[in-house]
């Protein structure tokens, strides 16, 4: 192996660490404000933007369908969500309640991120967010031609 492969290789270690890292980290916030993981997504990502399909969930948070289909049952059980079937798509919504409970847990979590972010200089933010979509689309173009 080269030199460049080896520092390409030690870039991809210390990404997939980064990856695992954010990933625990979410995790650890989840069990702290009591919610599973898959309910912490769908809650956040309902918050961020609402009326989403199962499918939209379980893609988005690289979760199986069925843990998704079985959190928002758990999620409508509880009164967090209603379910609105259109045809043959199934719209997931917050209700009154869903929205208190994103305001009270999800909020603070999309403000923490929003403080982490305001860490960085508006220049550094602005170049880590386009590096990391150049790369996100390189390797999306890469991994098609598996």
């Amino acid at each position: 192996m080269n030199k460049e492969t080896a520092e390409l290789r030690e870039a991809v270690r210390v990404m997939s660490d980064f990856y695992h890292r954010e990933n625990e980290l979410y995790q650890n916030v989840a069990r702290k404000i009591g919610l599973s993981d898959s309910a912490f997504a769908i809650l956040y990502d309902l918050h961020e933007k609402d009326g989403l399909t199962q499918k939209q969930l379980a893609v988005g948070n690289c979760l199986s369908k069925q843990t998704i289909n079985s959190s928002v049952k758990r999620l409508e059980e509880n009164g967090r969500v209603r379910i609105e079937t259109h045809g043959r798509t199934s719209r997931i919504w917050l209700t009154d309640a869903g929205h208190q409970l994103a305001k009270e847990r999800i909020e603070p979590v999309v403000q923490a991120e929003c403080a982490a972010l305001d860490h960085l200089p508006p220049k550094e933010r602005h170049y880590l967010l386009n590096s990391y979509r150049a790369y996100l689309e390189a390797l999306a173009a890469a991994l098609d031609e598996l």
